[in-house]
């Protein structure tokens, strides 16, 4: 009896062991397979960065090789061009002008992953916007009166630059900076068809208008989009967007209006928005958004507590109200076509503009001075004002400020090239700051913003060929 229960203590114990080892194989098997598993996945994790990575380098490739093609050409337009990159990879870009700048989006692919990336091009400012002030108008010198202090170099015609007494008040300002007397002194090089271009277009749009019309929509990311591709809405006469039309601004738009055009915040304009006002464009309180397009033929107002950035053009007077924001890169243009009284660009007390005030020349030049842009005493610049009439400013500019007259009144007497308690500092603008198109006939390019957009897609097909 004692033999048998120990043949079967044996037994059972030899069974049990034999269980512990298939439990430990099979632990082992999950644990095994569990770190495989981890590993290919982090494998197919990593190669997707790297795949997402290098289709990001070929997009962005594509934008610089688009770039060197405008700096040879600065009107050269592509709509799904192919370029050609290294390793066999390529590109498509477009090419579409966007106001004052140049919009290049380029997709290219690396395996299973594509990426769009959209620039916003400017040109790097030329040497003559690296002097604080530059006055091209010969026949009198620059008086500077008050508190005005200029931090940077002046540049005049052979009559130079003077301080004077101001209604029995001495000058109590300060020049920082070299004065350069310049015998027959030639305006900087500008040329406006760039910017002419825009307000063409968008007269082009008003013009092609019809009654109303929603085209349909297209769900795509911001970098995916083009202005030109924008859903439409158009008004044959007044149209006024308040609060409860947030549902139509809640993707990029491109809004018409034959009339006047009034916008009502508080409103969030996307990335690419277009505004048109076949009379007046009025862009109240509280509007917010970057890079948009506003443009009102008789007028445009922009409302204080409205913070936006964009490109505001009228053929006939832009004001921007106490209090307005309007962020980088912003650029306000007036064709000159129209004398407003009290200035063609106004900017009020308070105000804060970053970006560039244009007021391009006429031809040919009026006999009388026409065109004055104003910048009230407590408004701030920072970038450049450009003005080939009168200038009046009181104000404060980080940057450049290129003028052939300078004037203000103050009763009984009207002061001609005369510049009264105002700041002019270029060393404190932004390092990055870039111009519009039109300042070089040789332009510098640069990026100015990014928008990068990366998908998993099926490969696109493979069809190279050369940018012309």
């Amino acid at each position: 009896m004692k033999r048998v229960r120990v043949h079967s203590v044996a037994g059972e114990q030899e069974g049990s062991g034999f269980l512990m080892v298939l439990v430990l194989i099979t632990v082992m098997s999950i644990l095994i397979a569990a770190v495989l598993a981890l590993y290919v996945a982090q494998h197919r994790f990593i190669r997707r960065d790297a795949h997402r990575l290098q289709a990001r380098y070929a997009a962005e490739a594509g934008v610089y090789i688009a770039m060197d093609s405008l700096q040879q050409n600065p009107s050269w337009r592509a709509v799904e061009a192919v370029v050609d990159l290294p390793e066999g990879q390529m590109s498509h870009v477009t090419v579409e002008a966007f106001g004052g700048y140049v919009l290049i989006r380029s997709v290219a692919q690396y395996r299973r992953s594509r990426c769009t990336a959209r620039a916003l091009i400017g040109e790097v400012p030329p040497p003559s916007f690296e002097n604080a002030l530059q006055q091209w108008d010969g026949e009198s010198g620059l008086h500077l009166a008050g508190t005005t202090a200029i931090t940077g170099n002046i540049v005049v015609g052979r009559r130079g630059v003077k301080t004077k007494t101001f209604k029995r008040q001495r000058f109590t300002g300060r020049i920082r900076g070299a004065v350069f007397n310049v015998p027959d002194l030639q305006p900087p090089y500008f040329d406006s068809r760039f910017l002419q271009t825009a307000i063409e277009e968008a007269e082009r749009y008003l013009r092609g208008a019809s009654d109303p019309l929603l085209s349909d929509p297209k769900a795509l990311p911001f970098a995916r989009r083009l202005p030109s591709e924008n859903r439409v809405y158009v008004a044959s006469g007044d149209l006024r967007l308040t609060t409860a039309d947030s549902l139509l601004l809640q993707e990029p738009m491109t809004v018409m209006a034959q009339g006047d055009l009034i916008v009502e915040g508080p409103i969030p304009l996307q990335p690419g928005t277009m505004l048109l006002a076949g009379k007046t464009l009025q862009i109240g309180n509280r509007v917010t958004g970057r890079d948009g397009l506003f443009f009102g033929r008789e007028g445009l107002e922009i409302g204080d507590t409205t913070r936006l950035s964009g490109q505001f053009f009228s053929r006939a007077y832009i004001r921007a109200a106490a209090a307005a924001y309007l962020a980088y890169p912003s650029v306000l243009y007036v064709t000159g076509e129209r004398v407003i009284p009290g200035g063609s660009i106004v900017v009020e007390d308070g105000a804060v503009i970053d970006g560039t005030l244009i007021y391009p020349p006429m031809d040919p030049r009026p006999e009388v001075r026409r065109g004055r842009v104003r910048i009230q005493p407590a408004a701030q610049v920072r970038g450049a004002i450009f003005n080939a009439h009168e200038t009046e400013f009181h104000g404060t500019l980080y940057g450049a400020l290129l003028t052939r007259h300078f004037y203000f009144y103050e009763s009984p007497t009207s002061y001609v090239n005369w510049l009264k308690d105002a700041v002019v500092n270029v060393e404190e603008r932004p390092a990055n700051y870039l111009l519009p198109l039109g300042f070089s006939p040789a332009p510098r390019l640069a990026v100015l913003r990014w928008d990068v957009f990366v998908e998993e897609v099926p490969r696109l097909p493979q069809n190279p060929s050369s940018l012309s």
